[in-house]
């Protein structure tokens, strides 16, 4: 090791090394990538995401060409040109704009004037991914300001195929581009770092005696060993952290091109290994919303790319879970370089019992075996508000009908007489028929005012799991003149009564009961993680009304949402909302397709519900979910029933099976068995589960 040599160790020791060995120099120089600025990509994956664009714009131009042999003709073109620069006794080097406007000249069909555009295009294109991939290392924003204050000339000297004037558009992008007096960049003037060219050049021009500079880099050859050999005193960083950091980053992206399973993992390098936002540990209920935020994006992303394939123009968010979706939505298109057009997006205020009453045409049993196959257990009381009709108006004939106790509940109504006797009433009929009608009037005046019908076709966007909002919607508009073909986009999908119509699809993203995918069905082990998570700070919709200009959502609000959000789910959505904007920041350095990426995500929810920890098992305790249509209670997640009953009930033999069963009828079973702290239960659990499938 030379006396012109200092290593450091991290990034956090840089500033006083370099302010205590710049004290008697004049000039200080810095490396610029991996010294000021930092990656959360490496450059050839920039290159790939360049091929990308570069193909979309060729497409347009009518030309078909390969990403792998466009990305060959790039590497092919770089040792051209750089061969070119060596037969001239330069370096092995070349300017991008040479690089690029080349590329577009092998290409047939395009004249000067088009491959003058696309270079433009691409040009433009690739600083912005630049921008995005690049962040400021810790601290080097005050050691360039206090190194510039205290009289010091600084340039920055880069190996780099970007010019000097695009270098300087990324400093200035992260506001340091003021500190420095000059720069120099390996492209423009064909002399390396690694050589020793460049220095020598640096030196000859600003006239420096190498005794009066401090160069700081973090490559061992080109920042040290060449500065050194030139007597100028050099700092190598060598951070360790940092260096593990870019290791599994490289790893990261070579193992995607093997396998796509890992782009998901390549997202979560990018949001995590340098976050800007997202703070994990924050809190227990940030880190779950940390843990289902890259689900609901990548649903959304995979709702951009479905409308663009099937040329929907209009998306239509579903109350209340469709919010946050809606929210993902606006912020991810935000940032869109290439202009791209995207659907407009509206937000409808509905829920099942809003939707219910407009969408039956009379009250006979097959139609009310929509609701009654799921919960056929009612009492008259629930059974006019799942209807959503005025229960006083029809106390009357419900006493006529035999009832006492308008709360007593009864199993299968469908089965009992009293219940028959009541809903075959005239008078009850004739009731029902005045409420339906006002119902489906102001229903339908809603979806106009929202112009739904202006279009050939819509996107219905919710949570899921059986799309029952667009089935009754598909029903209550069924008779209009002009209906719109609707296709309902699901984060999960599942079986319904109605089923799906030529006027009325319905798909499932992350699992669709049509696949028949046990790893994608594990979603619905624990279906209430995602509806919780996902539903806003506003009551459910219970009708509509007109205010004297238009119609409105009545809203109903419970007192224990109000209490959860502001006790658990404000943290979750604090969290997703985070998570959000720094994926919107990254968004463009992605060109692999949703269905790609939700496999890791898929398989991080799936350890989440199969295998939670003690401690994820026990907060999920704390939440509660209502239910307002079907039954009206408030869902807890502690268990329900006694293990200790079962197991000692006649006959004891049984008991075993008696307690499997019971865990088996829980909300969320994993969780339930990862709190009894038996050793091992959850794997045992999952073996025979998907054994059983």
């Amino acid at each position: 090791m030379t006396s012109n040599l200092i290593n450091v160790g991290n990034f956090d020791n840089l500033y006083q090394t370099a302010m205590t060995l710049s004290a008697n120099k004049e000039v200080v120089g810095f490396d610029i990538f991996d010294t000021v600025l930092r990656r959360k990509v490496e450059p050839e994956y920039i290159k790939d995401v360049v091929a990308n664009y570069m193909m979309e714009l060729l497409q347009l131009e009518g030309i078909v060409i390969d990403l792998e042999l466009l990305r060959q003709k790039r590497r092919d073109l770089e040792i051209h040109l750089g061969t070119q620069s060596e037969l001239k006794g330069e370096d092995h080097e070349f300017l991008y704009d040479d690089l690029i406007i080349g590329l577009y000249k092998q290409l047939p069909g395009l004249n000067e004037e088009k491959v003058e555009e696309l270079y433009l295009k691409t040009k433009k294109f690739e600083i912005r991914l630049e921008k995005e991939a690049l962040c400021l290392t810790p601290n080097i924003g005050n050691l360039l300001g206090d190194l510039k204050a205290s009289g010091k000339k600084l340039f920055f000297i880069s190996d780099m195929y970007l010019s000097i004037e695009m270098i300087r558009e990324l400093l200035n992008h992260f506001d340091v581009e003021k500190y420095f007096d000059n720069g120099y960049c390996s492209s423009q003037f064909n002399k390396k770092k690694m050589t020793g060219k460049l220095f020598d050049y640096v030196l000859e021009v600003e006239t420096i005696n190498p005794s009066k500079m401090l160069f700081i880099g973090d490559n061992y050859y080109s920042d040290v060993e060449m500065t050194s050999q030139r007597g100028i005193t050099a700092i190598h960083i060598n951070d360790f952290n940092e260096k593990r950091r870019k290791s599994g980053l490289q790893l990261v992206e070579w193992s995607f091109k093997k396998d796509e399973f890992w782009s998901g993992k390549l997202i979560h390098h990018m949001i995590h290994d340098i976050p800007k936002r997202v703070q994990p540990g924050k809190s227990d209920d940030y880190d779950l919303g940390i843990l289902v935020a890259p689900i609901l994006v990548q649903f959304v992303e995979d709702l951009i790319e479905k409308c663009q394939v099937m040329n929907i123009n209009q998306i239509y968010f579903l109350a209340r879970e469709g919010k946050v979706f809606m929210d993902i939505y606006h912020e991810i298109i935000k940032n869109n370089p290439a202009n791209k057009t995207y659907p407009n997006a509206s937000y409808l205020y509905v829920s099942r019992k809003a939707t219910f009453l407009p969408s039956i045409d009379s009250l006979e049993w097959g139609e009310l075996n929509r609701f009654l196959h799921q919960y056929s257990t009612q009492s008259i009381n629930s059974f006019l508000s799942n209807l959503n009709l005025p229960a006083h108006e029809y106390y009357e004939y419900a006493f006529k009908a035999g009832f006492k106790d308008f709360d007593v509940k009864y199993a299968h109504i469908e089965k009992n007489e009293q219940f028959r006797s009541f809903i075959e009433m005239l008078e009850v009929r004739t009731l029902f028929e005045k409420h339906q009608k006002q119902a489906k009037a102001l229903f339908i005046q809603y979806l106009d005012e929202h112009q739904l019908f202006e279009n050939e076709q819509v996107a219905f966007v919710d949570i899921g799991w059986k799309g029952t909002i667009q089935d009754s919607i598909a029903k209550a508009i069924e008779k209009e003149i002009k209906i719109p073909t609707i296709y309902g986009f699901y984060m999960g999908l599942l079986d319904s009564p109605m089923g799906t119509t030529n006027k009325s699809l319905k798909f499932g993203f992350f699992a669709d009961f049509r696949n028949k995918n046990y790893i994608e069905n594990v979603i619905f082990k624990n279906g209430s993680l995602f509806e919780m998570c996902t539903t806003p700070n506003h009551g459910t919709t219970i009708g509509y009304e007109f205010d004297g200009k238009k119609i409105v959502p009545i809203l109903k609000n419970f007192e224990v949402e109000k209490e959860n959000y502001k006790k658990y789910f404000e943290d979750v959505f604090k969290a997703i909302n985070d998570y959000v904007k720094d994926y919107s920041d990254i968004r463009n350095l992605l060109f692999f397709r949703p269905a790609q990426n939700k496999l890791f995500f898929t398989d991080q929810i799936r350890r989440y519900i199969l295998y939670p920890t003690k401690r994820e098992a026990r907060n999920f305790l704390r939440y509660s979910h209502v239910e307002s249509f079907g039954i009206d209670k408030v869902t807890t997640y502690e268990l329900q029933g006694s293990i200790v009953k079962e197991l000692f009930k006649w006959p004891i033999h049984k008991g075993p099976s008696r307690i499997i069963n019971l865990v088996r009828m829980q909300i969320w079973p994993e969780g339930v068995l990862k709190r009894s702290n038996i050793p091992f239960v959850n794997f045992v659990y999952d073996y025979f589960s998907t054994k059983r499938q």
